[in-house]
């Protein structure tokens, strides 16, 4: 009988012991998850009193998001840091949850003090950043109005084709039928820039070059086999597609237009300077993009030698000194 004893006081150790342990686990387990939730709890209230206090228009400046005052920063702001320019380049779990913390009225802003972007609301913003997932919800679900323009005349579908989103433009031909977005893309702004021109423009955004050369060429594609626009237009300032191209310094681009131009461009195209005597290729050489100017150097040859018409810029062409090599190519 003596091991008993023994065998009785271990087995009772090891119990004591896996007790604590348990006990010590399950308590630091609900401390952490205490702790998490108070933190997210929170952070959540600070975020909501934050949307509030700064994006929710208050009832007795009226119901329409531009009676705001001047004093909501998000509105007037030179350089708009608003909620609605930022969300669409959110996760969209992130982006979803956020919008239904915000008011109605705030999917319904529009922004002012920058010309560029004032006008400006999310689906605008939202084909900007080129998020057709978050466009889609959008139109569907919250019902917005992808007919809205910007104060100087933009169109959702002029942003979407700015991003090279072919994705956004798909879903507003899902929405609202593809006559209608032909009829968006092909109407101009107050600077008399079409879709086509408006993604021939494609920049860097937040760090990155979403509208690359393998992207604008996709729109390019889908504008010109889809949507049925032309390619013939030029802005306010003469810009055709190419000057536009030489511009933001997109070659690859121009080499396959220039390769395919046939099928682009109407027999009714004609490559002229702009209203201030430049050719695309004198932009391309101001910013030093040379292989802009080499991507360019046959086609205007062509235009110069006498395709021209009889239509001129609207101001007397400056001085321009030839690109090295050019004109004395000429036959």
């Amino acid at each position: 009988m003596a091991p008993f004893p023994f065998v009785h006081t271990g087995f009772v150790a090891v119990f004591v012991a896996v007790f604590v342990a348990v006990f010590v686990a399950v308590f630091v387990a609900v401390f952490v998850a205490v702790f998490v939730a108070v933190f997210v709890a929170v952070f959540m209230a600070v975020f909501v009193a934050s949307v509030h206090t700064v994006f929710v228009a208050d009832a007795t400046h009226g119901t329409h998001p531009t009676t705001l005052p001047p004093s909501h920063y998000t509105l007037s702001s030179r350089q708009p840091s608003t909620i609605i320019s930022y969300l669409p380049s959110f996760p969209h779990p992130l982006a979803l949850t956020i919008l239904s913390l915000l008011p109605p009225a705030t999917l319904t802003q529009r922004q002012t003090g920058n010309r560029g972007f004032s006008g400006r609301t999310l689906l605008h913003w939202t084909a900007r950043y080129g998020n057709a997932t978050l466009l889609r919800h959008l139109l569907t679900t919250y019902e917005l109005d992808a007919r809205e323009r910007t104060d100087d005349g933009t169109s959702v579908a002029h942003l979407a084709a700015y991003g090279g989103c072919v994705e956004c433009l798909e879903v507003l031909g899902e929405v609202y039928g593809e006559e209608w977005v032909r009829g968006e893309c092909e109407d101009v702004n107050e600077f008399e820039c079409d879709a086509v021109l408006w993604a021939s423009q494609g920049k860097l955004i937040g760090g990155q070059d979403v509208s690359g050369d393998g992207r604008i060429l996709k729109c390019f594609e889908h504008l010109n086999n889809s949507v049925k626009a032309s390619f013939d237009g030029t802005n306010r300032n003469g810009h055709t597609v190419f000057h536009k191209l030489c511009q933001r310094n997109h070659p690859g681009v121009l080499r396959a237009l220039v390769r395919d131009f046939g099928a682009y461009f109407s027999d009714e195209f004609v490559l002229v300077a702009d209203v201030q005597g430049w050719w695309p290729s004198d932009l391309a050489r101001m910013e030093g993009f040379d292989e802009c100017v080499e991507a360019v150097r046959e086609l205007e040859m062509r235009y110069r030698r006498g395709k021209m018409t009889t239509d001129q810029p609207k101001i007397p062409p400056k001085e321009i000194p030839p690109v090295e090599g050019l004109i004395d190519t000429l036959d």
